[in-house]
Parts: C-alpha cells; structure tokens; sequence
C-alpha cells in the first residue's frame, strides 16, 4: 500500500503542474485506474482518500475540459457517498467526497440539481455533529458551501433558512477547554479571562488564546460572512438574529480573529438593511422563503455597532 500512497502522491503533483490540455489528455485513464482501486471492498481508508485527492486535483487541473467525465464521476462519487452515510461509516472520507461531488457537479448541472437539496442536508447535518478538534472535515465543509450556495441562492431558494440556520448555530458554539488531568471538566475561555484577579493589570488588547475551539468559531464566522455576501439580500430575514449572535464577539476577550472577523459581519448586514429601507421606500415587496427566525429591524443597533468600532 505505500507505493501506491506514493504513487497517488506523485500523481497528484503531477496534475498539479500540468495544463489543462495535458490533464485532460489523460483524465479517462487516471478516472478508470483510480476508481477500479478505490472501489475494491478491501481497499484502505487512507488510500481511497488519497485517491479522492487525486480527483480533486484532476478536476480542478482539466477545468472545464473535466465536462465529459463530470457525470459518470459524479454518479460514483455519490453512489459511494450515500453508502457510507447511510452506514454512517468511513468518516474520515465524508469531507473529501463532498469536496470533489462540488467541484465536479456545476460541470454537469442538470444532473448535479437532481442531489442538490440531499446533498445540502448531509452537510448540515455533518456540520451541525462535528465537533471534535482537530477534524479537517470542516475545512471542507466551508469550501463546498463556497460552491455550493451559488447554485441554492439561482435554484433552491427554500434551501437558504436551513444553511443560515446551521451556519449560526455552529458560530454561536461556546468555545470550551478542560485541564489535561481533569478532561471531563470544561469551562468557558471567556469566564477563565473574567475570573482573573482583577489587581492584575493585564492588557486586554493582549490577550488571545488560541484553540482549536476559537479556530472552529473564526471559521465558522468567516463561512457566515462568505454566506451573506453570495445570498446577498435573501439574508434579509435573518439580519436579527445574526447581528443577536455577532455583536457580542465584537467585545469576545478570548481571540482577537474573532472579533476581527465579527466586526467584518457589521457592513454587510448593514448593506443589506438599508437595501430593504429602500424597497419599503419604494413600496415593493420582496417575498422570502420561510424561516423559523424571526425578521426586525436592527438598523439602529447594526449602525450604533459600527459607530462604536470607528470610533
């Protein structure tokens, strides 16, 4: 098995700097080579998700030239996919499948939209029970959303509550710790820095712990971000209940990455706020899908927020 690691590795770097014309060129080969191993019933978990590297890259290097391969390869990759999910089996392979049926469905749209709502529930619910540190999973999970909200936002507008939704229940996770001799306890970061004695001058622009807790709230955040701007004025109704969860980073002791990435949330909302003030000026209305969050008006608050940071 570790030739064939090596061989997956030096076929991966291979495609990595070959043009798309030369990618492509070999492309049925390597999809008809690559998948005969990977689905063997006793091939390896570590080599199946360095295959699955190896057709991630072979899509991203043939770009659009990946199109007459795109469906069968989907098929498979989805195939395999509702399998082990079902199962709930081969974890470690969940985010490396979902990295490559992303890249590889806008390449067969009309088959693609056929599993986009399936697809879109998987995730959430992938996204909404990782919570183990260290797992990469997540890191995935963000690039396909990056893919995959483009094609919710043009054709499953009522997929949009349910991604929002997911997405601010993760942000708005406590980041935890526990003591090495005692894991079974956990406490907040937050409180640790507030217990402190106060006689103790400490530099609070200073202080910054980092975690893999407050790396999964950074990212978190920096996927709600990424979320507003592509659904753009379909995040209307969800403004309050963002800025409920994001104003109170502004002031999180813990990580200055998260009070820098909340703080970037501020002129978005705002964007889309005074866009909705402009429609009611207008007297149109804009119907949006239902939600189980509730729409005010946080233009006051958002503007007092901002306000607040410049100054």
């Amino acid at each position: 098995m570790r030739i064939q690691l090596q061989s997956c590795e030096a076929l991966e770097t291979f495609l990595e700097h070959s043009s798309n014309d030369t990618s492509a060129k070999y492309a049925q080969y390597i999809l008809d080579n690559t998948f005969q191993i990977f689905l063997q019933k006793e091939c390896p978990t570590s080599l199946r998700e360095q295959i699955l590297s190896v057709i991630a890259e072979l899509i991203a290097s043939t770009d659009k030239s990946f199109a007459p391969y795109a469906e069968n390869c989907m098929k498979i990759l989805l195939n395999f996919f509702s399998e082990i999910y079902s199962a709930r089996s081969l974890k470690p392979l969940y985010g490396t499948l979902i990295e490559c049926i992303t890249l590889t469905g806008p390449q067969c749209k009309e088959a693609y939209l056929k599993y986009v709502k399936d697809l879109v529930k998987a995730i959430i619910e992938i996204q909404e029970s990782s919570s183990a540190a260290n797992d990469f999973t997540k890191d995935y999970l963000q690039n396909a959303w990056q893919r995959i909200c483009p094609v919710v936002k043009e054709n499953f507008q009522d997929l949009i509550p349910p991604i929002v939704e997911s997405t601010l229940k993760v942000v708005n996770v406590d980041v935890l710790m526990s003591i090495s001799n005692k894991p079974e306890e956990t406490f907040k970061i937050e409180d640790l820095i507030s217990s402190m004695d106060p006689s103790v001058k400490i530099e609070k622009t200073k202080v910054n712990f980092s975690t893999s807790g407050t790396q999964d709230k950074s990212m978190a955040i920096e996927l709600l971000n990424e979320i507003i701007v592509v659904f753009d004025t379909h995040f209307l109704p969800f403004v309050e209940a963002t800025q409920n969860i994001i104003l109170p980073l502004l002031s999180y002791k813990a990580n200055f990455k998260v009070r820098g990435l909340a703080s970037c949330s501020l002129p978005l909302l705002l964007k889309i706020v005074k866009w909705s003030f402009k429609l009611k000026k207008n007297k149109t209305v804009v119907p949006f899908p239902n939600s189980s969050i509730a729409f005010q008006n946080p233009l006051n608050s958002l503007e007092k927020a901002s306000l607040k940071l410049m100054i």
